[in-house]
């Protein structure tokens, strides 16, 4: 549609209200390009959130965020990537953030981070909302662990480099409790709450 007025509003991350604002002196000037922000990003307006683990669960996607947030920096370091060793660095977040305390409401968001010479943003890879934290964590951790499965063995097709790019998970970044939630294990105040030994604890 507009696609040089998107490329500019994604690569220099021009917050929504910003773009208002210059649109609304541009608008004049150039009739083609729309008043909203949002039409011009082509944001969608509705997503079907499926039902899982008891609240509601959207799974953006593995690959769409390393395609939509690293695109530019794959092909700035197109050498590196294209040689054997050139994998793309994961780390993976998962943690939990309540948002509404009168009705223990929680975000339970999968987050990823690309590390490399460059300091990038994190990107969402799936957002589970509910009373509480998913109640079933094959729900909750399905998409992700069979994308990643299938990310780890055969990389990610990049258009413009010649193989496809290998990736790796460098690290699980959790606090204590959503690493026992994750590993399904006993949190750490528990009496074998240690994951990496079998005594019991005082």
């Amino acid at each position: 549609m507009h696609g040089k007025d998107t490329a500019f509003a994604v690569e220099t991350k021009t917050p929504n209200d910003h773009l208002l604002k210059l649109l609304s002196v541009l608008c004049p000037q150039f009739l083609s390009l729309p008043k909203d922000p949002r039409t011009l990003l082509e944001t969608a307006q509705d997503y079907e959130v499926p039902n899982k683990a008891c609240g509601e669960y959207y799974y953006f996607g593995l690959e769409k965020g390393i395609k939509t947030f690293t695109s530019e920096l794959l092909h700035q370091h197109a050498e590196f990537f294209n040689s054997p060793n050139g994998k793309i660095q994961l780390q993976i977040n998962f943690d939990g953030l309540p948002i509404l305390q009168s009705a223990n409401t929680q975000f339970w968001p999968i987050l990823g981070k690309i590390i490399h010479q460059d300091d990038l943003d994190p990107f969402v890879i799936g957002l589970f909302c509910g009373k509480g934290k998913p109640s079933k964590i094959n729900e909750y951790l399905g998409y992700f662990v069979s994308e990643l499965r299938l990310t780890l063995q055969e990389g990610i097709k990049i258009t413009g480099l010649q193989n496809n790019v290998g990736a790796y998970v460098s690290s699980y970044i959790c606090d204590a409790p959503a690493r026992a939630f994750v590993k399904q294990t006993k949190p750490h105040n528990a009496y074998f709450g240690c994951d990496k030994c079998v005594l019991k604890g005082e």
